[in-house]
């Protein structure tokens, strides 16, 4: 069954998996996203006794599933973390939380006296608000600008980051915090959600996040968040509580003009995305009324593309199996920027492609460890 004409959509995480948290609606949000398709599965199980007639026995019905996919806009949280400002998770952190497994959510500081491209000095104390491999955002120069970057060292009140900034941060600068997502082996929650369409309403309930596509990032694109899951069981209910849905709603970060990093170089692209593939599995359980008594994600794999203007050393770097850093920013207002960290990525293939009469080079790519300890293979922040 596949219901398409789809009005609303809510979300919640559930405290017990498979489990409503709110039989009323009341503690749902309501989620601002669009082509949601749900698709509800129940387990057909035949009875195939050896007959001498065509009738057949009637089927006996086991547990139910389905599969849950919506967009939403690529956005930050719209709360700059600025000194002593904790990140908040905003509207897409829950759903990165369920997909990554790891949520932080540093807090700001500011620089002090020596810092350098590569190394931050900030006041007294501040240092103990970051976290190593987690993205900040920092306020390089009114010329420069907010420029996103990674953390791979902390000593003290001392932040080493990777890629270099532009230039290095006069003193009373600040250094934005955000709400960071890593990979890990748990955590990864499970959420109920409520669909609405054509007066009618669906619990979904014990949905594990399968995957992620952050895509749009084009020259005239918007980007966008393209969300997968699968869920354990359904049903039709009405729920009275649930929240009003809300129209006010600040756009996200203006793609164009968005830097990427390779290696620390600023690359002029024309495309970008990203896939984190999660491989959920069941656990059997013939206690579960279901037949099993969990979804569980076992592996968490990435891909990508991106496509710079040619450039013989990104060939040459494709041909050779050389790893290079990514590091990509969309949006350059704190509080509204989404960012990227992969600290080793390897070109999979090479196509000549003709963008609008220039020719671009598409970089299928895969990803490596990272090598540097706590730095995560990848991270997505809200900044």
């Amino acid at each position: 069954m596949s219901v398409t004409k789809l009005q609303a959509l809510f979300f919640m995480q559930e405290a017990t998996f498979g489990t409503d948290p709110a039989a009323t609606g009341s503690g749902y949000a309501y989620l601002h996203a669009w082509d949601a398709q749900l698709k509800l599965q129940q387990t057909v199980v035949e009875r195939p006794f050896q007959q001498n007639v065509w009738s057949r026995y009637a089927h006996v019905l086991g547990g139910k599933s389905g599969t849950l996919s919506f967009k939403t806009e690529l956005r930050g949280t719209q709360t700059a973390a600025s000194a002593g400002v904790s990140a908040i998770a905003g509207e897409s952190g829950p759903l990165l939380k369920a997909l990554f497994g790891t949520q932080d959510l540093d807090q700001g500081g500011t620089t002090t006296t020596g810092s350098t491209t590569t190394s931050l000095v900030l006041a007294t104390g501040h240092g103990a608000r970051f976290s190593i491999g987690n993205l900040i955002l920092v306020d390089v120069s009114t010329t420069y600008g907010l420029v996103a970057t990674q953390i791979t060292n902390i000593a003290t009140d001392t932040l080493t980051v990777s890629p270099a900034l532009p230039a290095a941060p006069a003193t009373g600068r600040a250094v934005y915090a955000g709400a960071n997502y890593l990979p890990a082996t748990s955590g990864h929650v499970s959420q109920a959600f409520c669909v609405k369409g054509d007066g009618r309403e669906f619990s979904v309930l014990g949905g594990r996040c399968s995957g992620l596509k952050l895509g749009g990032i084009t020259a005239n694109g918007r980007g966008v968040f393209e969300w997968q899951y699968q869920f354990d069981s359904w049903t039709e209910t009405t729920k009275a509580s649930l929240p009003a849905q809300t129209d006010a709603y600040t756009a996200g970060p203006v793609v164009v003009g968005s830097p990427l990093y390779l290696d620390g170089t600023a690359t002029t692209i024309s495309e970008f995305d990203l896939t984190v593939d999660n491989d959920v599995q069941p656990t059997p359980s013939i206690g579960a009324a279901t037949g099993r008594s969990n979804l569980a994600v076992v592996n968490q794999s990435y891909k990508g593309k991106v496509k710079p203007y040619f450039s013989s050393a990104l060939l040459g770097a494709f041909s050779a199996g050389t790893s290079k850093q990514l590091v990509l920013q969309v949006g350059a207002t704190a509080g509204n920027v989404v960012a990227v960290a992969i600290p080793a990525c390897q070109f999979t293939a090479g196509d000549l492609e003709d963008v609008q009469q220039q020719l671009a080079l598409g970089l299928p790519f895969s990803v490596n460890l990272s090598g540097t300890a706590n730095v995560p293979d990848c991270c997505v922040a809200l900044l």
